[in-house]
């Protein structure tokens, strides 16, 4: 979002009044999501998960694609399409009570669900202001096409996130 949010002030996006609705945005939005990482690292560490291990593991290469192309849009095309990330990614967030049931189904802390109980709480009102914000903006065919593809190529990523993290836990479990 930072990211974005600079390239929105670059020369080259100076005339572009869609960009400038839209930085404004992140620039309000992010303060939100800033320390995003702790809460995910805490959230492992509530796990029983060391939090050195955590920060020193090589990411998941599938969720390197899911944010390097975000990067290559925002820096080499147009920082409109983090737009589509966002809006999936926090368009339709599972209730606190979905996380509350599978904690207690697998007997974990709510510790354990943090990040995820944050977003269920904060959520809905993110995915109305980017709805609001995007409703405002005088948006090019070329934007409403970029941010659709982002949000498309968002739900590919995050598909094989889930996958790896099923085969992940598939192998352990086969090991064990």
């Amino acid at each position: 979002m930072q990211a974005a949010e600079k390239a929105c002030q670059l020369p080259v996006h100076a005339g572009d009044p869609a960009l400038q609705g839209f930085g404004n945005y992140l620039r309000h939005h992010i303060p939100e999501e800033t320390g995003h990482h702790e809460w995910i690292v805490n959230d492992g560490v509530a796990l029983g998960m060391d939090r050195q291990a955590i920060l020193q593991r090589l990411p998941k290469e599938s969720a390197t694609q899911l944010v390097g192309v975000q990067y290559y849009w925002i820096h080499h095309y147009n920082p409109i399409a983090l737009a589509g990330f966002i809006a999936t990614m926090e368009g339709n967030p599972p209730p606190a009570e979905f996380f509350e049931e599978v904690a207690k189904r697998n007997n974990l802390s709510l510790k354990c669900f943090s990040s995820f109980l944050y977003h269920a709480k904060i959520d809905p009102q993110h995915t109305r202001d980017l709805d609001a914000v995007l409703d405002a903006l005088p948006l090019t065919p070329a934007h409403l096409e970029l941010i659709g593809i982002s949000s498309l190529r968002t739900i590919e990523m995050m598909t094989g996130i889930m996958e790896d993290i099923i085969q992940s836990g598939l192998s352990v479990a086969a090991s064990a």
